[in-house]
């Protein structure tokens, strides 16, 4: 049986992973991410005018993706975001169904703009990088030690990826999250989406209809958020604050933003 949500992007008219990237890559891109529930998702998603096409690859609309973050002993990525950091990065390995691997860097400015970086990876690689991998991450942080570097967190979750040709934004929509701990997989959002608008412009028009609904903005990262999981010495408020827009969702309130 088919995910609620992949149901609802069934009578959507579709698009295809070239197009998108051709027409609108968005790597340097205002990005803001909210948190609902999955009925609410499904109602926000139905509520698109006729300009939005869901992206498929073979087919289907949503996608598994396997991420795999890296960070020093200190977690400086981690604790980076959560005080706020205006200028920040995150180091990752992402996989994709279809075997195809990079390794990307995401880099907040302090403009405010997400500006994503990738290298693609071969489908041999393992866990550690590789000399052309650590050349190529020298070039983007310069004054990170490389060598103190190691894989900190496994992440897996279903993708649906929205786009608006004529507005230039993307709506990716994230569900099923869930992280590796002991070699087991436990969810990080119970019943839980993650929309997150992705647009040139910080006043994007998905962003405003999204507020317009009661669905507002959260300072999620999987990341984050993945770490207070496997860990109870991380601090929990982010997944908490996600959680409680969720529960909000569910019970089909507005979430009052303080």
């Amino acid at each position: 049986m088919n995910h609620p949500l992949q149901v609802c992007v069934d009578a959507m008219a579709t698009t295809s992973l070239a197009e998108v990237s051709s027409n609108a890559p968005l790597h340097q891109r205002h990005d803001q991410k909210y948190a609902t529930s999955i009925t609410r998702a499904a109602h926000f998603i139905r509520s698109l005018g006729p300009e939005w096409k869901v992206q498929t690859i073979s087919e289907r609309s949503s996608q598994r993706y396997q991420t795999l973050y890296f960070d020093d002993p200190y977690l400086r990525s981690y604790n980076d975001h959560v005080k706020g950091r205006r200028h920040r990065f995150k180091i990752r390995v992402r996989t994709y169904e279809d075997g195809i691997s990079f390794l990307e860097v995401k880099l907040k400015t302090k403009r405010g703009l997400t500006d994503k970086k990738r290298f693609e990876r071969p489908s041999s690689a393992n866990d550690q990088l590789s000399d052309s991998e650590s050349t190529w991450l020298s070039s983007l942080l310069p004054d990170i030690d490389l060598g103190a570097l190691v894989p900190t967190l496994d992440v897996e979750y279903e993708r649906i990826t929205l786009h608006s040709l004529s507005l230039a934004e993307r709506l990716t929509v994230d569900y099923s999250i869930q992280v590796k701990v002991a070699g087991d997989w436990q969810p990080v959002l119970d019943d839980g989406v993650i929309l997150e608008s992705k647009s040139e412009s910080l006043r994007s028009q998905v962003s405003h209809e999204l507020k317009l609904q009661g669905i507002h903005t959260v300072p999620f990262s999987k990341y984050c958020a993945g770490l207070s999981v496997i860990d109870e010495r991380i601090h929990q408020r982010i997944r908490i604050a996600a959680e409680r827009q969720v529960a909000m969702g569910l019970r089909g309130s507005s979430p009052t933003i303080s």
